[in-house]
C-alpha cells in the first residue's frame, strides 16, 4: 500500500509541477506580449489549455479524487466541489482565449482577466494539494 501511495503521490506531484510551469509561462506571456499583437498570448493560452485538459483528466480518471474518497469518504463534498471547478476553470479559459484572439490590442483589462484566471487556477491547485495531504495524513495517522 505504501508503494502505491508513493507512486500516486509522485505522479500527482509531477502533474502539478507541469501545470505550474504552464501557468508561469502564461503569466510571462501576459506581461511580455506586445499590446499591438496579442497572438503570442493567444498561443500560450491555447498551449496551456491542452495541458490543463490533460491535467484535469489525470486527476479525475486516475488521480486524487478516487484515492481521496477511498481513504476518506467523508470528503466527498470537497472532492465534488473541486471536480466542478475544473469545468468552470476551462470555461473561463475558453472565454479568455476567445476574447484575446478577437482583441485588436491587448488591453490592461484583458491582462487583468488573465492574471485573475491564473490566480483562480493556483488557488484551485492549492486546495487540491491541501485536500490530498489532509486525506492521506489522516489515513496514515490512523494506522498507528
Amino acid at each position: 500500500m505504501t508503494h502505491l501511495l508513493a507512486t500516486f503521490g509522485d505522479a500527482l506531484l509531477r502533474a502539478h509541477r507541469d501545470l505550474l510551469k504552464d501557468l508561469r509561462e502564461v503569466g510571462e506571456a501576459n506581461r511580455a506580449t506586445s499590446p499591438e499583437c496579442p497572438a503570442g498570448l493567444v498561443a500560450c493560452l491555447e498551449g496551456a489549455r491542452a495541458d490543463i485538459v490533460e491535467h484535469f483528466r489525470f486527476e479525475e480518471e486516475n488521480g486524487y479524487m478516487a484515492s481521496v474518497l477511498q481513504a476518506q469518504p467523508h470528503l466527498e463534498r470537497a472532492v465534488r466541489h473541486l471536480h466542478d471547478e475544473h469545468a468552470q476553470l476551462l470555461r473561463a479559459l475558453d472565454q479568455l482565449i476567445a476574447r484575446t484572439r478577437s482583441a485588436p490590442t491587448l488591453t490592461d483589462d484583458l491582462r487583468s482577466e488573465v492574471s485573475a484566471w491564473l490566480a483562480s487556477v493556483r488557488r484551485h491547485e492549492r486546495s487540491e494539494n491541501v485536500l490530498v495531504q489532509d486525506a492521506f495524513n489522516l489515513d496514515l495517522g490512523t494506522e498507528d
